[in-house]
Order: C-alpha cells, then sequence, then structure tokens
C-alpha cells in the first residue's frame, strides 16, 4: 500500500507506514449493506413492470431503471428491456457444483493468503461458470423474452446488475462486464455466462473484499436492453468537480459514439460543468479522439474513423437538457447526489444508468 498525495503543482508518492494503514483502515470500516437476494423468483419481467423496490430480485442497476419509466419522464426515455434475476445465476452455480468450488475456495488458507494464487483461481472460476451449459428452463424463457421485446433484432446489451454494485456505499463501478449488441438467443445466453462469471473479476473480488462483503452473499441478476446506437454517451455526476458543497453545478464527460470508452476511462473526454439552476455551461476539456466505437452488423462493437473529430460532442442544447434530466432524476431517488450514464441519438436523449453517487 502507498500514500499518494496531491497538492498544488505537485505531488508525492511513497510506501505507506504501518501506522498509516492502519488510521486509514479504522476510518474507512463501515458495513456496506448488502441487499439480500431473493433466489426463488424465476421470471423474466419487463422494466416496466417493477420498481426500486425489486432490487432484492434484479439488482439496483435494473430496479432503479424500472422506478424511473415508472415516473413517467418526458425529457428522455430509458431503452426498454427486461432481467434475468438472481435465481438463475444460483441455480446455474449449484446445478454445475460451482458453488462447492467456490466455497472451497474461500476455505483454502492460501487463496486467502497468496494473492498470485488467488488471481489464477479466479480465472479457473470464471472459465468452469462459462463451459457450463445453461439450463433448459432459462434457455426457453430467455428466448421467448427476447421475442416479446421491441428492437431486440438490433441488438442488445447485457449487463451486470448485481446485489454488491450500484449501492449507497459501493457502487462497484468497472468492475463487473458488460457485453454490447449480442443478437440473438445463442450469443445472448454466452454474454449472461460472461456477466455471471465476472462477479469472480479478480478486482472485483479484492474490492468486495476491502469492503468486507461476504462473497457467499453476492449474487448476479442480468440486465439484458435494447441497444442504443449512440451517436453521443457518457457520464453525468450531480456534483460540481472540486467543490462538493456546491449543489447546483453537474459534471459532464462525454465522447462521440458508444460510451464505453467514457467508462473505461483510457482516453481524456470531453469535459463540462453545467448548471441545472441558471443554465450555465463551463467547458473543462474537448475530445479529439480520431476513432470511435459503433455497433457491428454481426453483434459487438467495433472501432472506425470519427468524422465529427475536433468538433463539440455536446451541444449547449445537449448539455442543458442532460442537466435538467439529471436534476428530475434526483427528484425520483430523493438524492442529489447521483451517478448517471447517458447516451444521445442525435438530439433524443436515453437514460442507460442510475445509482448513487459513491465519494
Amino acid at each position: 500500500m502507498v500514500l499518494f498525495e496531491a497538492k498544488g503543482g505537485s505531488h508525492t508518492i511513497r510506501e505507506a507506514t504501518p501506522e498509516e494503514i492502519a488510521a486509514k483502515q479504522t476510518v474507512e470500516t463501515k458495513v456496506v449493506k448488502v441487499p439480500v437476494a431473493d433466489l426463488d423468483f424465476a421470471e423474466l419481467p419487463m422494466l416496466d413492470a417493477f420498481r426500486a423496490i425489486d432490487v432484492n430480485r434484479f439488482g439496483a442497476k435494473a430496479a432503479n431503471l424500472g422506478e424511473i419509466m415508472a415516473s413517467n419522464p418526458t425529457l428522455f426515455e430509458v431503452p426498454m428491456g427486461f432481467s434475468v434475476p438472481f435465481h438463475f445465476y444460483a441455480e446455474h452455480m449449484k446445478e454445475h457444483g460451482l458453488d462447492k468450488k467456490l466455497a472451497a475456495l474461500l476455505a483454502d488458507p492460501a487463496f486467502q493468503s497468496n494473492q498470485a494464487l488467488r488471481k489464477t483461481k479466479l480465472a479457473e472460476l470464471r472459465q468452469q461458470i462459462l463451459d457450463a451449459p445453461v439450463s433448459k428452463d432459462l434457455t426457453e424463457k430467455l428466448t421467448n423474452a427476447l421475442g416479446l421485446l421491441p428492437g431486440a433484432d438490433g441488438g442488445v446489451f447485457v449487463r451486470s446488475s448485481g446485489n454488491a454494485e450500484d449501492l449507497d456505499q459501493f457502487n462497484g463501478a468497472g468492475l463487473y462486464d458488460t457485453v454490447p449488441n449480442q443478437r440473438g438467443p445463442a450469443q445472448v445466453l454466452t454474454a449472461i455466462k460472461k456477466v455471471w462469471a465476472s462477479t469472480w473479476n479478480f478486482a472485483a473480488f479484492e474490492d468486495r473484499s476491502r469492503a468486507k462483503i461476504d462473497p457467499l452473499k453476492t449474487y448476479s441478476a442480468v440486465l439484458i436492453q435494447v441497444g442504443i446506437p449512440a451517436t453521443a454517451a457518457g457520464v453525468l455526476v450531480t456534483e460540481h468537480p472540486t467543490d462538493p458543497d456546491d449543489d447546483k453545478n453537474y459534471t459532464i464527460n462525454a465522447k462521440s459514439g458508444l460510451g464505453m470508452s467514457v467508462v473505461d476511462g483510457k482516453k481524456v473526454p470531453e469535459s463540462l460543468i453545467v448548471s441545472w439552476y441558471n443554465h450555465g455551461i463551463r467547458v473543462l476539456s474537448r475530445s479529439a479522439e480520431e476513432t470511435k466505437l459503433v455497433f457491428d452488423e454481426k453483434g459487438g462493437i467495433r472501432e472506425i474513423p470519427n468524422p465529427d473529430a475536433g468538433k463539440p460532442v455536446l451541444t449547449n442544447t445537449r448539455a442543458i437538457l442532460l442537466a435538467d434530466a439529471a436534476r428530475k432524476l434526483t427528484k425520483i431517488f430523493k438524492n442529489d447526489h447521483i451517478d448517471v450514464e447517458w447516451v444521445f441519438v442525435g438530439e433524443k436523449l436515453y437514460i442507460v444508468q442510475t445509482r448513487p453517487l459513491v465519494r
């Protein structure tokens, strides 16, 4: 562990002392309340059929979107989708004996103490989850749900919605896999297993361990949503980037095309500060990437030249619409501090995720 400190125009980084580590861990010790998963519910309902209270069946990501849809928003839409509840993950693990293999790993002192061994064993577990066949029950229900989902022929996003993410004290950002633009039951079923397996990504396991989340009480639900061929996408947080007491200005990060390159944090996005109060806009940076991500006609995504490189991603109209939409979402969830993933198709705004902002 290291101590990293940035002040003014300089920084220091050095190995942390045992006393500093102990003091930090004492301050950060807190109980993360993980929803107790309902493992009995075995249907695949559409998003507009459930609410935030159903978090114990579908996870917070899916449940929050259901809550937004129930509010009948006018400034934006939520792409339609459905959820594969915790039941099917638990069934998959139990049917193939993977629950027992997981329990054995967790009980092994070498697994607990040796980080390199832990990384290897988790990779093996993920592969076993991928290799095991999906149940006939899920195959039939998934095929039927896809047939009922308008727009599914154009590709769907398969996203994690576990009970250990998007929580008030633990958001799990970037820990779990999203599989974009999957077409047909076969591709979607494989993607579901990939999302299940990502529960045991090394970084996910380590972060949950630091948060003292019981791995045996961690379950994966999956959100299936119609893919939106975004012309711009990104993330908004309902706070000023340097002044947490400023409750009138929101921070927006944006890029052309699909938003996955914003979320992964590998390249500089367009960054704005936008006020919901007086619609003032401040530009912090512009994204000038020469390429962007788009849907591939055969499934998945591909990188193409960006014809709009050097141009603003967000017009003033789009930026203000985002700020107004985010303000509306804070009222829906009765929380002034939220994290929102959004996409535009032309001038039409879609919200694809809302969760509490974890500092």
